[in-house]
């Protein structure tokens, strides 16, 4: 049995209750990480079979099913997009690496050709010319019984 007289001074500490503490923080973390990393618009992709792995991006924009346009998850019309793209873009500098994906364009496989078509015009007389077309992949199997 532990005799503690108490005109002792405490020379160590109980960690026992930090590492609780730590413990539930790195569990709230872990199961709210999906959420916050997930989009906040939801877009149904197309699906493709030959596409690539998506990249990392300055610009995201989505168009969705209804025609509303999404730049970096906030909601810009279709007539102030190019003023937006333009502004991120002096605020960045206009640096650009030479192998950089610039944008990254996410359309509902419901909205019509001439709706993509037309988003994309204004993206390139924004100045975007190295962009990728976001696409649903099917998830390969790697291994079966």
């Amino acid at each position: 049995m532990y005799n503690h007289d108490n005109n002792e001074p405490i020379t160590s500490i109980n960690v026992t209750p930090l590492v609780d503490i730590v413990l539930v923080l790195l569990i709230i973390f872990m199961v709210t990480a999906k959420l916050i990393l997930s989009p906040s618009v939801k877009v149904d992709l197309p699906n493709v079979t030959a596409g690539e792995k998506t990249e990392e991006s300055i610009l995201n924009i989505m168009l969705s099913e209804d025609g509303r346009i999404f730049l970096n998850d906030h909601e810009v019309q279709m007539t102030t997009l190019k003023q937006e793209i333009e502004a991120i873009e002096n605020r960045r500098g206009g640096v650009v690496p030479p192998d950089f994906t610039h944008a990254i364009v996410a359309a509902d496989k419901k909205v019509s050709h001439g709706q993509f078509m037309e988003l994309l015009d204004i993206i390139r007389s924004a100045g975007i010319t190295k962009f990728s077309i976001n696409v649903e992949t099917p998830q390969l199997l790697s291994s079966q019984p």
